[in-house]
């Protein structure tokens, strides 16, 4: 869940600074900003009663959503 919140979020920010074109319409960053933002709870604050994610796996998650996000745009 917290790679889908790095990555839907990602996309969306990258987008409004202006790094990468999302082909995203607004109705549907309207629906995935809230479901990331779930996401990221639900991943971080240990909700499902999962083993917690340490700070290495999420700067690993974070490090591998953002070249899902940029490596194709830049290639």
């Amino acid at each position: 869940m917290a790679s889908f919140r790095h990555a839907a979020s990602e996309e969306i920010i990258f987008s409004w600074i202006g790094i990468v074109d999302t082909p995203l319409p607004p109705f549907s960053i309207a629906i995935f900003v809230p479901l990331s933002l779930v996401a990221l709870w639900a991943a971080y604050f240990n909700m499902l009663k999962q083993k917690p994610l340490s700070i290495w796996e999420a700067i690993v998650g974070f490090v591998i959503s953002t070249l899902f996000i940029l490596l194709p745009r830049f290639l």
